[in-house]
């Protein structure tokens, strides 16, 4: 039997927003079933090409098509389009174009214009077009003018040189995860109280965000297990002693092998998340500059060559880092 779809679509809805790499993501959404109408869904996994783009460093014609792709999804869902969307259309839309102009010349910045600004010619003549500012108008004429007159030419390349367009996409991406909210597990996650986690888990949660170790977490399960298991064991001696009648619910099986003691609590438990450092200035620099030079994805050789740095830190670390940097 499957995975029923609901909550197929919370778990989904959960892993999209984590730092996953593009195969295992691929691989869960071939596995889970996944509605056609999730639209959240959809959104979020625009959202994450975006942010992708970004971490390339270089704004390309992908990233327009992102932004029409996002539109077009909110167009069916009757939801209007943001102004934060607008800008960054804009900006991303005169970045691929000026830069073209201030590299290759006009000869090359001419095909992007007929390539881009002639389809955005059409979305200005749709009245019902939901990307088209005033800035976007703007812009279009300008760059239009500036093919064929010096003078313009010289105009726009000095405003396009004071624009942030990766700032602008950000900006984008924020606004609409904040409107979109937690997902559905994180919300029921914070719901439930610390003595619920207690109980659940079998230790205490500490208040801390970064992501468990993998050997501390072992720990954690190997004692969950443990601790279960006793009171599964002790569940049955009350019933042979006649306190109690069988449980009516599903048992976890008792080790026969071995005796499972409870879960002691340490007097100076070991903690079972670690410890977060906070980010200093030059570490995010570092991180930019490794970026930039080495390109992203190149984690481990950032760290590599940055150990003295990054004395504390993971390449997970970087890339975690990374993702947050460009949102």
């Amino acid at each position: 039997m499957g995975m029923d779809k609901d909550v197929a679509r919370w778990v989904l809805d959960f892993l999209v927003r984590q730092p996953l790499d593009d195969k295992t993501l691929a691989g869960l959404l071939n596995t889970l079933p996944v509605q056609d109408s999730d639209s959240n869904l959809k959104k979020l996994l625009i959202l994450r090409n975006i942010e992708d783009e970004l971490s390339n460093g270089v704004v390309s014609e992908t990233l327009l098509d992102l932004l029409e792709k996002m539109e077009e999804l909110e167009f069916r869902n009757n939801v209007k389009v943001s102004e934060a969307l607008k800008k960054a259309y804009c900006d991303v839309a005169v970045e691929c174009t000026v830069r073209v102009l201030d590299n290759e010349g006009l000869e090359r910045c001419f095909e992007m214009v007929k390539t881009v600004w002639r389809k955005i010619g059409s979305m200005v003549e749709c009245k019902n077009a939901g990307l088209v500012s005033y800035d976007l108008i703007n812009w279009k004429e300008d760059i239009e003018k500036a093919i064929w007159d010096d003078e313009v030419c010289k105009a726009v390349l000095e405003k396009w040189k004071k624009m942030d367009v990766f700032e602008s996409v950000r900006e984008y991406v924020k606004d609409a995860r904040e409107k979109m909210g937690p997902s559905f597990l994180e919300v029921v996650f914070e719901k439930l109280s610390d003595e619920a986690l207690k109980e659940v888990f079998g230790f205490e949660m500490e208040e801390d965000e970064d992501t468990i170790e993998a050997t501390n977490a072992t720990e954690a399960i190997n004692a969950t297990e443990a601790g279960l298991k006793s009171g599964n064991k002790t569940a049955s001696d009350k019933s042979t002693d006649g306190a109690a009648g069988p449980p009516s619910g599903p048992q976890l099986p008792t080790s026969k092998k071995r005796a499972v003691s409870p879960v002691k609590r340490d007097e100076n438990p070991k903690p079972l998340r670690r410890k977060r450092k906070p980010w200093s200035n030059v570490e995010e620099e570092t991180l930019r500059a490794g970026v930039k030079k080495y390109g992203a994805g190149n984690w481990k050789l950032i760290w590599k060559e940055n150990d003295d740095i990054f004395d504390e830190r993971t390449a997970v670390d970087l890339k975690d880092k990374w993702r947050n940097l460009i949102v």
